[in-house]
């Protein structure tokens, strides 16, 4: 029988290096017109369930402050290693130190015929975040998808990408890679020839 702490609400369902994505990406982006996430505890709650499909228990403000904090030491990285930069020794130091100290551990828990995952040792809702995303990290560094990594090619947007072919420039076909699509057909209809 799980304990109360074994229920698994609030951690992230998978941990794969798209998690990281998912999270660098929750800052307010004007081109892709989206607020930041993390602005407050309501805001990162919606973002949870909309994003993963998770309930999650109310998130103090320093919690908030520290996860901030390390969205932006993770953001840091993503975009020396998608400009092909070195990565500042400090924000790795902390990235490593997150994955290192998280108690993320998946366990399977048995409820009569299913069997459905939680944590282990949950702790607080903030330290199992970093240390879920801070692994998921270490596997898209770390493994063969860091090449794939890239910037949106809207200048104005400020989201990452995981690039599924060598002419995918946008973090979404439908917002970013539209509105460039919009832009270049205006520019060519409209052409005065001046």
């Amino acid at each position: 029988m799980p304990s109360p702490r074994d229920r698994g609400t609030a951690a992230p369902a998978v941990l794969d290096a798209s998690l990281a994505l998912s999270f660098a990406n929750t800052v307010a982006c004007p081109e892709c017109r989206v607020g930041d996430a993390l602005a407050s505890p309501r805001s990162f709650r919606a973002w949870l369930q909309a994003a993963h499909g998770l309930e999650s228990d109310p998130l103090p403000r320093k919690a908030l402050e520290d996860l901030r904090k390390f969205r932006e030491e993770l953001r840091e990285i993503l975009g020396a290693r998608a400009r092909n930069a070195q990565i500042p020794p400090s924000a790795l130091r902390s990235l490593n130190e997150a994955a290192r100290v998280s108690p993320v551990v998946p366990q399977l828990v048995g409820t009569g015929k299913d069997l459905r995952w939680a944590w282990s040792d949950p702790g607080p809702l903030a330290l199992r975040w970093t240390g879920a995303v801070a692994r998921s990290a270490v596997l898209l560094l770390g493994g063969g998808e860091p090449r794939k990594l890239k910037r949106c090619g809207m200048s104005t947007c400020l989201h990452f990408l995981l690039a599924r072919s060598r002419s995918q420039r946008w973090c979404s076909s439908t917002g970013c890679g539209n509105r460039a699509r919009v832009a270049r057909h205006y520019r060519r209809t409209h052409d005065t020839g001046d």
